[in-house]
């Protein structure tokens, strides 16, 4: 679902893409057939603007109306359907052909086009790093993109809410495509260092990225005469953040669960240690018993209770129940068949057993053919219950190679 979502989002970016391919962009003018009346390119006087603001409610940038009346072709009710946009059409499919022809045969067949296509966005990204902070009212967006609002932070719940979820989405945790890259590392990969990279990376490219989206901001709203939180406004694409951002806890809830209380966190420090020879420290079973699950749980309920009705666009009122209940139940979707199966496995299956054996059983992972369970037993003992122990902190010939770092908390 998360791939059809992003290869809307890539289609979108490649209509934009072609687009440029013209003398004059089509979003630099405002007497294209898209255009309305209230439209304005920025290069206009104050008497014009002036005027403007005189026989409409609200004027918009010819940006704007090329997104909404030319891209996405945003109709005034979420009623009217339309057609389908064939531009975006074949677009989308051309985006769903490269990603299909990128890892059909694995990670391993194609490193050269996961390098380019990881790294080239970078230097263009620089680029527009460059060519935002060079336009007039860039520094204004940038300082409203960087200054917190301490006010709003300690009296608004919904924002750390709104946080976790894009925290969530963000890294992809919850997809299962973390996983299912994943299988594809030989077994001594040092996954645990690829870990913190990737967050780190994450994390950086989401601040530079928003100095160059406020940057812009900053500029779009000295043109327009009006204020930043004017120009940030939510549109219909804020469904696709909201909906998934609910499921996603609600999912990432029971995936840590799972592994924490079920699998058992003493399991996987002791698998990380068997692969890539670190000791996990104690502390992290702290943070995924507790923290983790605790954390998400609350961010969950917050977002469930504190849901207000979304807007199709600005100017009208909430969406009609059946939309909003469309929306639940495409969430729910994601969500209901984890305690289904749990009430099933639980309360019908191997009903020869008691309900407590069965339980049991139901939260117990099943053991390692490949490994007896003496073997595996013997092994955790060692691991778990060492007086002094070598830290270790790489892999030489496929085995740990430790360091002394005795008396250290693990």
């Amino acid at each position: 679902m998360c791939a059809s979502y992003f290869c809307v989002i890539v289609s979108w970016a490649l209509f934009y893409l072609v687009s440029s391919f013209n003398l004059t962009f089509p979003w630099e003018t405002c007497d294209n057939f898209w255009n309305t009346g209230n439209c304005f390119t920025g290069e206009e006087n104050a008497t014009t603007i002036t005027n403007l603001t005189k026989h409409f409610s609200s004027i918009e940038t010819s940006v704007e109306q090329f997104w909404q009346h030319r891209v996405i072709q945003q109709t005034s009710e979420i009623t009217e359907f339309g057609g389908i946009q064939w531009e975006l059409f074949v677009l989308m499919l051309f985006s769903w052909l490269v990603v299909y022809f990128a890892i059909w045969n694995g990670t391993s067949e194609t490193q050269r086009f996961l390098y380019f296509s990881s790294l080239f966005p970078y230097f263009i990204i620089f680029i527009l790093f460059i060519r935002g902070i060079t336009l007039p009212g860039a520094f204004s967006g940038i300082s409203y993109f960087l200054t917190p609002n301490v006010t709003t932070l300690t009296k608004d719940i919904n924002i750390w809410s709104d946080a976790g979820s894009q925290v969530l989405y963000s890294y992809g945790i919850g997809f299962g495509i973390l996983i299912a890259f994943g299988s594809h590392n030989k077994f001594n990969h040092n996954c645990y260092r690829d870990a913190f990279f990737t967050c780190f990376v994450n994390a950086a490219t989401s601040i530079f990225t928003g100095l160059i989206v406020f940057s812009v901001l900053g500029y779009m709203a000295l043109i327009g005469g009006k204020e930043i939180s004017e120009i940030v406004k939510p549109t219909a694409g804020l469904i696709f953040v909201v909906f998934p951002g609910i499921p996603l806890m609600f999912v990432v809830f029971f995936e840590v669960i799972g592994i924490s209380w079920g699998f058992g966190t003493d399991n996987v420090r002791f698998g990380i240690y068997e692969m890539i020879g670190i000791h996990i420290p104690r502390l992290w079973k702290i943070l995924w018993n507790i923290t983790a699950p605790f954390a998400i749980a609350i961010l969950f309920i917050i977002t469930i209770i504190r849901y207000n009705p979304l807007k199709y666009t600005n100017n009208n009122p909430a969406l009609p129940y059946w939309a909003e209940y469309i929306g639940f139940g495409l969430a729910l979707s994601s969500m209901i068949p984890i305690p289904i199966y749990a009430f099933y496995y639980i309360i019908f299956k191997n009903r020869r057993h008691s309900l407590k054996t069965r339980l049991q059983k139901g939260i117990t992972p099943p053991s390692d053919s490949t490994t007896t369970k003496t073997e595996v037993h013997e092994e955790r003992v060692k691991f778990l219950e060492r007086p002094s122990f070598k830290y270790p902190t790489s892999m030489a010939n496929g085995k740990p190679k430790a360091i002394d770092r005795r008396g250290l908390s693990v």
